[in-house]
């Protein structure tokens, strides 16, 4: 009886000590690199991810080619930086473009209804601007039935703020 107990201790211990050399392995082994994006919410709502930029990320940035797009309804017009990455996406509101870069978001929403809801949205000389606690700005606009909003996800660095300014000077809308 006595030998019984005893192999069930040592049973036990074995197990004990192949998860502690199990759990020793994960907690030093090499860890694997990620990069991960920290989304920020507003009281307003935010209609596209924000990424957090830091000066020293700019600094390797070449001198970009200027590209075109021109929306497949003629529509909506505008040019930006090569380096940044071109998607399309439809949403509830209507379409989003979004040129991505590691360094931050430019976003342009297009559809017959506002992308976001601002309650104190005010056209003043066609536009409506709104500034984002210094991380982002948004620039409502509209032609004839369509709604549009730029927005720049620029976290208060200069670089990425004339980027914008240069996206949104480059729009051209047309009416059907």
């Amino acid at each position: 009886m006595n030998s019984n107990k005893n192999s069930q201790y040592l049973m036990f211990s074995l197990v004990l000590l192949g998860l502690s050399i199990v759990g020793v392995y994960f907690i030093f082994r090499p860890k694997k690199t990620t990069t991960s994006f920290e989304t920020v919410k507003t009281e307003i709502g935010s209609p596209t991810p924000t990424i957090e930029a830091t000066e020293s990320s700019l600094a390797a940035t070449p001198t970009p080619t200027i590209k075109s797009f021109t929306a497949k309804d003629g529509l909506l017009s505008f040019s930006y930086p090569s380096y940044k990455k071109f998607y399309e996406e439809k949403e509830k509101s209507g379409l989003r473009y979004v040129l991505y870069d590691n360094q931050g978001i430019i976003t342009i929403h297009e559809g017959t209804v506002w992308s976001w809801n601002n309650p104190g949205r005010e056209m003043a000389e066609g536009a409506s601007i709104f500034e984002v606690e210094g991380k982002q700005k948004l620039i409502d606009f509209e032609n004839g039935e369509m709604k549009y909003t730029l927005q720049c996800v620029h976290n208060n660095i200069e670089k990425l703020k004339e980027e914008c300014e240069q996206v949104w000077k480059s729009i051209k809308t047309n009416t059907q």
